[in-house]
């Protein structure tokens, strides 16, 4: 997740703020007006409207609709996406995806997509393709004893606790999001480096599964970065912290439904020199490992904060 920017990377968390679940759900958009893109010559494509942030575009919402551009060029699926944020974008400017097919074998293939908007670059990302076959399989289980997400506050009330009031943006609405535990802004405190988030797309999305590699791909740039913050006591809504990533990446592993409950086990193994580093574990919520991610970018604490560092313990 990425917030006010810091240096090139883009774009931010939502606008803060939310009353209920439902007021949620009502203005959520269908997914395909955040990520559906439009090909407008060969191998170029048009992403909807941009998912505006505290500053510019959603970094989520630009790898998803790359990943969506790259998708419309190959004939097998997606296996893993590597993408470098390189400046903010403007949400009221089309953003157009250039497609460079670099590979295109029997069984895999790879692209390259340039997120562009006039004649600036925002985000470049390699994708590649291959078709699944038989081979070993092993995987590290869920969490234990993570609550089911019933059970779990969402984001709009614990924003609505926070005192931040007004909806969440449509584009964000579209997903439910429900962290297992949080910093609060109000009252922070430290804790491992580590935390848990069930989410869903809140609208059913069809049987097509290149909709649900964009779905969890967007999904997955909410949260991730933030992880880094929680061993040193700071909240992501806590006054001037910034943060902006830097590079995103994702592995798909399994098959996955993104409009059920899937939970994000996140990890922040270092932050230093500036930087915050994190990973993370996707699982279907029968613990099922269906993804794995890793994202790394700027982080800028509180005046004063950086003096008040934990040790970090998972």
């Amino acid at each position: 997740m990425t917030v006010v920017p810091t240096g090139p990377g883009p774009v931010g968390e939502p606008a803060l703020g939310a009353p209920s679940a439902a007021a949620a759900a009502d203005v959520a958009l269908p997914l395909q007006d955040v990520l559906g893109v439009r090909e407008s010559e060969p191998d170029v494509f048009v992403g909807a409207r941009g998912a505006r942030a505290r500053a510019g575009i959603f970094g989520g919402q630009l790898a998803g609709q790359a990943l969506a551009a790259a998708q419309q060029t190959a004939e097998f699926p997606a296996h893993s996406l590597h993408g470098y944020f390189l400046q903010s974008g403007d949400p009221e400017i089309p953003v157009s995806y250039h497609v460079e097919r670099l590979r295109d074998g029997r069984s895999s293939a790879v692209r390259r997509v340039v997120a562009r908007q006039q004649d600036r670059r925002l985000f470049e990302v390699m994708a590649s393709f291959t078709i699944p076959r038989d081979g070993l399989d092993h995987a590290d289980p869920a969490p234990p004893d993570v609550p089911d997400p019933e059970s779990v506050a969402d984001l709009p009330s614990h924003l609505a606790a926070w005192g931040f009031g007004g909806p969440l943006p449509p584009h964000f609405a579209v997903l439910d999001f429900r962290p297992v535990s949080v910093v609060s802004p109000l009252a922070p405190r430290a804790y491992p480096p580590s935390q848990q988030v069930w989410f869903r797309v809140r609208t059913a999305l069809g049987d097509d599964p290149r909709v649900h590699l964009q779905a969890i791909t967007y999904a997955s740039d909410l949260y991730l970065l933030a992880t880094s913050l929680r061993p040193h006591g700071i909240a992501s809504a806590s006054p001037g912290v910034s943060f902006a990533s830097l590079d995103h990446a994702i592995w798909f592993h399994r098959p996955f439904r993104a409009d059920e409950w899937l939970l994000h086990d996140q990890h922040s193994p270092t932050a230093s020199a500036g930087r915050g580093y994190s990973t993370g574990k996707i699982f279907r919520r029968d613990g099922t490992l269906v993804a794995t991610t890793a994202q790394q970018g700027f982080i800028r604490p509180p005046a004063g904060a950086v003096g008040e560092q934990r040790p970090p313990t998972r």
